[in-house]
């Protein structure tokens, strides 16, 4: 009962197509004899009726077009329910890795004559005995593959959505036409399907409309490959299928699924092409690709030798292959922590490009632009923008400004910019090659994407928060759509977002995303390198809100990974190491984080200079602790890193601004009340301006304005700054957060000298002292000893300019790492 809807359909298409009577139709089939074909399940009977109107219907297609029915054919060998509509080869190597060169197996299969074979022949037969038209033919013309598709579907053998690339096959048609193959040619089908699909699988996957096409062969190819496997066909059959398969699953970040796929391709090429066949060689530098992304990157440098090796043997050692193979072992070198190894081999590839090309050549122009991203990478920005500099002015004079390479120099330079600190520079570059990329590649290709991000970043540096979280949810969601949920791109989305949220305060919001991007990283790639920049910030997020112990784990799980792979002298390292030097600061253990502050800041002075931002945020530290212990001027320090915030940033920054409210706080203890807060209700403005009305650093001044007019006297004013700085905290960090505490207890301390213990108690009861002591780490002796002096409301002649060190607030960041990339003189292609 349930072929009947499509039994009826393929009638009534018949009757149309043949331009007959219902009567004549019925005539017809009442001729035809009562079997066909039998299912083996009990039923054959009950389906006769079926079983003959559709003979009929292929009678009168083999009359009309018998190339149909050999298509009909080939196509009831895919899955019904998204079968691509071919577009023409876009290979032309039929024969490399089969087993018989001199005969493809299309050329064998048409041997067979008839599609449906009977165990008797009762003087009708159902297909005639002439030779099946080539299927290479049909699907080599687009126009010939659309005229099949379209006969078909006028009989309803097939259906095709509007505007879809992929047609629909039902279970009865594909059931009667696919057991119509006999067992001893059901191989050489299967085979040709898999050829097929293997010279009409798209050779681009990059755009959303690309990838579309894609994401309807790659199922089909699995499919096949599996019925190939299952039917004992010789791998050579689907070697070069299954190879491009696995390029396709990189793309989608499943590196796993593509280096099985690889691993089963590998063998089959070296013993039927040999190692130094093109194809081999590009199979091998697509495996040091995969395991690159999942951080086994010692597995990706013995790759990137192999076929660097293969390369210089069968191209030369000054060829364009050759060349691009030294680029790929140098950045796999550079991401290994051995900056100067892989400086060598940069240098290496540049100065023979040069030699053997010239310096217009698009093959130099792609290693003066990797070599200038090597001297960035190890922040040596100065270098690294004059590079960029000369390769972009040639580049657009030889290749042109809307080049590809030419806009990823543009967006290189851009970064470098950025890294520098002159943010107004950076924000025209971006803008400039977004517009580029968006005109030339569209709004949504992965190069747009990886632009509109950075300008995401750049955006948060500036404290444009409102700018920045909208174009990194735009961004998020379109990576969402072009590469799915669990790729590399998304991952790395999310953890951007979580960066906007983190630093607006949006603590828990900002948690969730730091989680999702984490977990999924560290399934997929457990030793790379951004899955350790993700721990570390949600290090940094869970020591701000309190949570010391999962803090630790986190920071220094970062920092030992990001040593491991990347050694000491690397700018990620050394971010990993500040933050694991503010956990031990936090922790009470000065002389431990003061040490590593110090060896930190003078590695980063090699590498980046002394008046990078990265440099103020460590003498910020260095000043922090030093009022922490008690053991030197911090002034000194907290105006040094001022100064440089200032004249990089401007003095309306939010890093700019947080040294500031430092110095306030530290000259608190000096006197001049009044000066200082003239100095803070100035820095509540800018944070205002900078961040808006409801960001925590708001309510951290408003707190410390609060305790700095109470400190002069003017309680009821006191109470009306410490009850906003209570309330905004509560609503951004939440009630049992230390910054929150804090205010509270400042302004129950208030309350009681205006006599409102009525208030005061209210408040006093929402305070958890034990989880509050929960979170304070016993080895830091001096601040626990501050909140015993805070908890004592009765005592007489309290010190309001007491240090209290905060979780929230004191540090600064500016987060090392936008998106850059590699260049090449040519894009590959899809298996290529």
């Amino acid at each position: 009962m349930g072929f009947l809807p499509q039994a009826i359909d393929q009638s009534a298409s018949y009757i149309k197509q043949n331009g007959i009577s219902l009567e004549d139709y019925l005539q017809r089939f009442k001729s035809e004899p009562d079997k066909v074909l039998g299912f083996e399940d009990g039923y054959t009977s009950k389906r006769s009726a079926i079983a003959k109107q559709f003979r009929m219907i292929l009678h009168s297609l083999e009359r009309e077009s018998p190339n149909s029915v050999c298509f009909l054919r080939l196509l009831s060998l895919f899955e019904p329910e998204a079968i691509p509509i071919f577009t023409g080869w876009k290979r032309f190597d039929p024969s490399e890795l089969t087993s018989k060169p001199s005969s493809t197996i299309l050329q064998r299969i048409s041997a067979c004559i008839t599609c449906f074979p009977q165990p008797k022949r009762t003087g009708r037969e159902i297909l005639s005995s002439e030779p099946l038209a080539s299927l290479e033919a049909t699907t080599k013309s687009i126009t010939t593959t659309e005229t099949m598709a379209g006969k078909l579907r006028d009989l309803s053998l097939v259906r095709r959505p509007s505007e879809s690339r992929a047609l629909w096959m039902h279970d009865l048609t594909r059931y009667f036409v696919s057991q119509s193959i006999p067992s001893e040619d059901r191989s050489s089908w299967i085979c040709a399907a898999i050829d097929i699909l293997y010279h009409t699988f798209p050779n681009h996957d990059i755009t959303a409309k690309e990838r579309a096409v894609v994401d309807l062969f790659l199922p089909q190819a699995e499919a096949l490959i599996k019925r190939a496997i299952e039917g004992e066909v010789e791998k050579a059959s689907y070697a070069k299928l299954i190879s491009i398969c696995g390029r396709a699953y990189h793309n989608r970040g499943a590196y796993d699924r593509a280096l099985e796929c690889y691993n089963v391709a590998l063998p089959l090429f070296d013993s039927s092409l040999g190692r130094e066949n093109p194809k081999t060689i590009a199979l091998l530098h697509s495996i040091g690709w995969s395991y690159r992304e999942t951080g086994r990157m010692d597995l990706c440098e013995q790759f990137h030798w192999k076929t660097l090796e293969a390369r210089e043997r069968t191209f030369g050692k000054e060829s364009p292959e050759a060349l691009e193979s030294i680029n790929d072992l140098s950045s796999c070198i550079e991401r290994q922590g051995r900056l100067k190894e892989a400086e060598k081999y940069f240098l290496l590839s540049y100065q023979r490009t040069k030699l053997a090309s010239g310096q217009k050549h698009p093959t130099f122009l792609a290693c003066a632009h990797n070599l200038a991203l090597c001297y960035a990478n190890q922040g040596r920005l100065d270098e690294a923008v004059n590079l960029y500099r000369q390769t972009l002015t040639t580049s657009e004079d030889v290749l042109g400004p809307e080049a590809e390479g030419t806009l990823k120099t543009l967006g290189n330079l851009a970064v470098a910019v950025d890294h520098q600190g002159y943010l107004a520079e950076a924000e025209a570059l971006y803008s400039r090659a977004l517009r580029y990329y968006t005109e030339t590649l569209g709004h949504n290709h992965l190069l747009t994407l990886r632009v509109r991000s950075n300008i995401s970043g750049l955006f948060r540096l500036m404290g444009r928060f409102e700018d920045s979280e909208r174009i990194g949810r735009e961004v998020l969601e379109e990576f969402l759509k072009v590469v799915g949920p669990e790729h590399f791109h998304s991952l790395i989305a999310f953890y951007d977002v979580a960066e906007i949220l983190h630093e607006q305060g949006r603590m828990h919001e900002a948690q969730n995303y730091y989680d999702h991007s984490v977990n999924f990283m560290a399934e997929v790639s457990p030793e790379h390198p951004l899955l350790f920049r993700t721990i570390d910030a949600l290090g940094i997020l869970q020591r701000e809100m309190g949570n010391f112990a999962t803090a630790s784990e986190f920071t220094n799980r970062a920092f030992e990974g990001n040593k491991k792979l990347l050694d000491w002298e690397d700018p990620y390292t050394l971010m990993t190491a500040n933050n694991v030097a503010e956990q031990l600061h936090a922790e009470g253990k000065y002389q431990e984080a003061l040490g590593l502050y110090r060896q930190t800041l003078v590695s980063l002075e090699e590498l980046v200079g002394p008046k990078h931002p990265h440099c103020m945020m460590l003498l910020n530290n260095i000043g922090r602790l030093v009022w922490d212990s008690g053991e030197g001027d911090p002034e000194a320090y907290f105006i040094q890193a001022l100064e440089g915030y200032t004249a990089i940033l401007g003095d309306g920054h939010c890093c700019t601004l947080a040294v500031s409210l430092n110095l306030c706080r530290q000259n608190f203890s000096m006197g001049n009340f009044a000066e200082i807060e003239k100095n803070l209700r100035q820095i509540r403005d800018k944070f205002q301006t900078a961040v808006g009305a409801h960001h925590p650093y708001i309510s951290l001044t408003n707190c410390f304005l609060g305790i700095t007019l109470a400190a002069q006297g003017s309680m009821p004013e006191a109470r009306k700054y410490l009850e906003l700085s209570r309330n905004g905290y509560s609503k951004n960090l939440g009630l049992e957060h230390y910054n929150c505490i804090f205010s509270a207890c400042i302004l129950v301390r208030v309350l009681r000298i205006l006599g409102d213990r009525d208030a005061a108690d209210a408040i006093l009861s929402t305070i958890d002292l034990t989880n509050l002591f929960q979170h304070i780490p016993d080895s830091n002796v001096a601040c626990i000893a501050a909140w015993h002096s805070i908890f004592a409301f009765d005592a007489e002649g309290f010190d309001w300019g007491m240090r209290v060190p905060l979780q929230w607030g004191e540090t600064t960041r500016l987060r090392w790492g936008r998106k850059t990339c590699w260049r090449e003189a040519e894009k590959a292609a899809l298996g290529d």
